[in-house]
């Protein structure tokens, strides 16, 4: 969650500054930021979900948007293709568009832990999903369907109906408050929900969370240190 709100705040920042005044140089900077910054949050949080699995004390924040950074291309990519495909589908025939949401909701994880570039993630997101790779689970489409549903539901389609509900009665700085925290507490779920599908469809016989992990005084600490 510090993480996330380092990135939102900085997001917020950009687009207030932008919104006071015609200057093109903070347009430009807040859209990227907007584009840019939840990416670099998701892609940063799988890093995290990755430690945790291998048994090791995530890196620093700076080092985690860092690796997520180095990725950050593919990650747009990944969001634009996937956005795309979605509502291109759900115009057709809707189920091509459902289709879409469960096959290709794990390419951002298959950029950060496979270093995959935007369309190779893509095909990979969709053997995962279909069981066209050596799980021995089969075809998971409408399973990772109903998990990605879900969270989409309680991450973002609730939260944005009650502040777009509220939101004309609501002081300025709350309206800009709002949907910062919703993302700020959300961003980190939305992360962790991925990562565990990747790891669930790609090594189902693992525990996402390695054993030792739960003795650890903190996650960001590590083991105990002996005396």
């Amino acid at each position: 969650m510090p993480l996330a709100a380092l990135v939102y705040v900085a997001i917020t920042v950009a687009d207030e500054a932008s919104s006071s005044g015609p200057e093109y140089a903070a347009s430009l900077v807040a859209a990227i930021l907007g584009l840019a910054g939840p990416l670099l949050v998701q892609g940063a949080l799988v890093e995290i979900v990755r430690n945790v699995r291998e048994g090791e004390p995530p890196a620093h924040a700076r080092a985690l948007l860092g690796r997520a950074g180095s990725r950050v291309v593919s990650l747009v990519g990944a969001s634009l293709v996937y956005g795309i495909g979605v509502v291109v589908g759900l115009l057709l025939l809707i189920v091509p568009g459902l289709l879409v949401a469960a096959r290709w909701a794990l390419m951002a994880p298959a950029i950060m832990l496979e270093g995959r570039k935007t369309f190779p993630a893509k095909e990979r997101s969709g053997h995962m999903v279909r069981g066209k790779i050596d799980n021995g689970l089969g075809d998971k489409t409408w399973t990772t369907f109903s998990a990605v549903a879900a969270s989409f539901l309680l991450t973002a389609a609730v939260p944005g109906v009650v502040i777009l509900a509220a939101g004309g009665g609501w002081p300025d700085w709350l309206r800009i408050l709002a949907p910062n925290v919703v993302a700020i507490v959300t961003a980190p779920f939305q992360a962790h929900l991925l990562s565990v599908l990747y790891y669930r469809l790609t090594d189902p016989e693992s525990p996402t969370i390695d054993p030792t992990v739960w003795s650890w005084p903190s996650i960001w600490e590590g083991p105990a240190q002996v005396a």
